[in-house]
């Protein structure tokens, strides 16, 4: 005899189910589950297909913007010089702008669409402890290092094969009035990136689980960047910086974090222009010899400090890890999102055997 027939409880209605574990229910959270990480990909899939894409689409139109823009600055100007000052603004405006649109679009999709399972979520940016920001910075440094290191390694042996592996030109330009766009390009990504991939989506996807957000939105982060070795540096990374934001509860620490990377990257770019030949070398080794100590050093004080640093929480989950990350990457955007990313780094990729 059912509990409810002897008063205990009101019978279920006929649209009710019962699921082990869950008792009655109107639909089967296994199938619930299934059907908001498949909403949620392809939401992430829209926004990495448009990542990819929007720079040629904008790319004409902001060619005419500028044209029209600094075509008086030119007719003005006397002598090649100022005129080459003016190509290379021209240069940097144009990448600015082409990333800043292919960014900002897919941040308005994200913060419309991607809401996390709360009514009243926690600000991405609350203020976090200095401990956890320090720390996340410094382990994001050394690994940052060990796959810069790890990605010329890489560069290296594929050179060997006779596959010479290009990456977009990201260097300081000569002209002073370039310098300023210049260092604007540099370092925001470490504010639209991170809003968008360790705020939006990290965020949106904790409700299936941590292990599961972190790996997902990181794999996302990886599909955005040029090259194989720029993408597999990224994606690490990026399993760093979400730990660290659900572990400190706030985008400061990936974004103090990330704007480190990038300045480190920067200083690395620039060692050979004031270094030239072997001190060049000498100095960056040993910048990275420091950056990898204290990274080893923080991580062991890190665990020392938690007892628990690697349990994540599961969250209110009826489906294992594998099967929602076979869900998601099987999403028809995210396909055809990681189609994309394989053209776009097939094409820096040039045979010279």
């Amino acid at each position: 005899m059912n509990y409810w027939q002897n008063g205990g409880e009101t019978p279920p209605s006929a649209d009710h189910i019962y699921v082990n574990g869950y008792g009655f229910v109107r639909e089967d959270p296994w199938q619930r589950e299934n059907r908001d990480i498949w909403k949620n990909a392809a939401v992430v899939g829209i926004i990495l297909v448009g990542i990819l894409v929007l720079p040629s689409l904008f790319d004409y139109p902001v060619q005419i913007l500028l044209n029209l823009l600094l075509a008086p600055f030119l007719y003005l100007t006397e002598g090649s010089y100022a005129a080459a000052g003016i190509q290379v603004l021209y240069l940097q405006l144009r990448s600015l702008l082409l990333y800043a649109l292919s960014m900002l679009l897919p941040l308005l999709v994200a913060a419309a669409l991607l809401r996390p399972k709360r009514r009243r979520p926690v600000s991405l940016f609350r203020r976090p402890t200095p401990h956890l920001m320090s720390t996340g910075t410094a382990i994001s440094l050394a690994v940052w290092v060990l796959f810069y290191l790890g990605g010329n390694l890489l560069s290296g042996g594929l050179l060997q094969l006779g596959i010479l592996s290009l990456s977009p030109d990201n260097s300081l330009p000569a002209a002073p009035a370039a310098v300023a766009v210049y260092l604007i390009r540099l370092f925001l990504p470490a504010l639209l990136e991170e809003l968008l991939f360790r705020g939006y989506i990290l965020r949106s996807m904790r409700q299936f689980g941590d292990s599961f957000a972190i790996v997902a939105s990181s794999a996302a982060f990886g599909l955005i960047h040029y090259t194989f070795t720029r993408d597999l540096r990224s994606f690490v990374l990026g399993l760093v910086l979400a730990y660290f934001v659900i572990r400190s509860g706030s985008l400061w620490t990936a974004v103090t974090a990330r704007f480190a990377c990038i300045l480190l990257n920067f200083a690395v770019d620039c060692l050979p222009r004031l270094f030239p030949g072997a001190l060049s070398t000498f100095f960056s080794s040993c910048l990275f010899l420091v950056i990898l100590a204290l990274g080893l050093l923080s991580f062991i004080q890190f665990c020392r400090m938690d007892g628990n640093p690697f349990i994540l929480s599961s969250g209110h989950t009826a489906t294992r890890i594998s099967r929602k990350l076979l869900r998601f990457f099987g999403n028809a955007f995210v396909v055809i999102a990681i189609v994309l990313w394989v053209i776009q780094a097939a094409g820096y990729m040039q045979y010279i055997g």
